[in-house]
């Protein structure tokens, strides 16, 4: 890998797991004096386990793609949507989980995809 596409793999590593970040923050209902109130903040919060999630399998996954060819936005949706499905205990978990992965993956795949 050259220095360019090191940049843009790493850009698109940390903006992957905004993703997830972000919709559990903002779907995680917060209750202050009776209101209930989004999680956004919470981003903070999420943003370090989903950066985990994108390095130790995110990362392996990409690798192996690039090298048999298939690094593409296809294979990028279905890998994501298969460590979303690593994730997920129970029906509706992995309904939840596998979209939240390809979004993860997608998002990604657009940086990865600019590297020289």
């Amino acid at each position: 890998m050259t220095f360019d596409r090191n940049i843009w793999v790493v850009v698109g590593l940390l903006a992957a797991p905004l993703a997830p970040a972000i919709y559990f923050a903002v779907m995680t209902p917060i209750t202050v004096n009776g209101q209930t109130q989004s999680g956004f903040g919470l981003i903070s919060l999420f943003y370090p386990y989903a950066l985990a999630a994108s390095f130790l399998f995110g990362m392996p996954a990409y690798l192996l793609a690039r090298r048999l060819g298939l690094a593409i936005w296809w294979s990028a949706l279905t890998a994501g949507a298969a460590i979303g499905a690593l994730f997920a205990s129970r029906l509706h978990d992995l309904l939840m989980l596998c979209p939240l992965g390809a979004a993860a993956a997608f998002l990604f795949w657009i940086f990865a995809r600019h590297a020289p």
